[in-house]
């Protein structure tokens, strides 16, 4: 069973009249008063403190939120998802729970796009090693990807510099 709801003001009262059955004179009244209240304060100076740290973690997990953002949309070579966070507003934790969508999403994409180049890349490695008589019994190691930049126009350059291969290929061949 759940205790009755005491205010500060009841408490207070109580104590009062606890004193005055005592016979707790006015001077230790008033200085177990000063104390009781200087215990408020130590523990509402607490409070405050707990709660600016937390302010202060929620901007900082903002803050490497929205640079995340921006990073990945820097390596993508976009903007677009840009003005979804810009337009955030609201309190800090309203804020970080928008953002954390937009990043997975950008993760995502990121991630797509890094396998994308890499699959170019990797035929690009076979073919280069193919034309050149220099393939080596196994599968080529997987090139590393410049995850700074993974834009459309990378990997359209990329794409362009594999047909050019193809077509070597095939011309080597004949």
């Amino acid at each position: 069973m759940a205790a009755p709801r005491v205010s500060c003001g009841s408490l207070l009262q109580e104590l009062q009249v606890l004193w005055g059955e005592i016979g707790q004179n006015e001077a230790e009244r008033d200085r177990m008063m000063l104390q009781l209240e200087e215990d408020c304060l130590n523990v509402y100076r607490k409070k405050v403190e707990q709660t600016r740290k937390q302010k202060e973690d929620l901007i900082e997990a903002l803050s490497f939120g929205q640079s995340d953002i921006d990073r990945i949309l820097s390596a993508l070579g976009e903007q677009e998802a840009f003005s979804r966070v810009e337009k955030l507003g609201g309190t800090l934790m309203e804020q970080l729970t928008n953002v954390e969508p937009v990043l997975e999403d950008l993760r995502r994409r990121r991630d797509e796009r890094v396998k994308d180049f890499t699959v170019v890349q990797l035929e690009i490695v076979r073919l280069h090693a193919e034309i050149s008589g220099t393939i080596d019994q196994g599968h080529p190691a997987a090139p590393l990807v410049d995850e700074t930049n993974l834009s459309l126009s990378r990997l359209g350059e990329l794409k362009r510099q594999l047909n050019e291969l193809q077509t070597e290929k095939v011309v080597y061949l004949l």
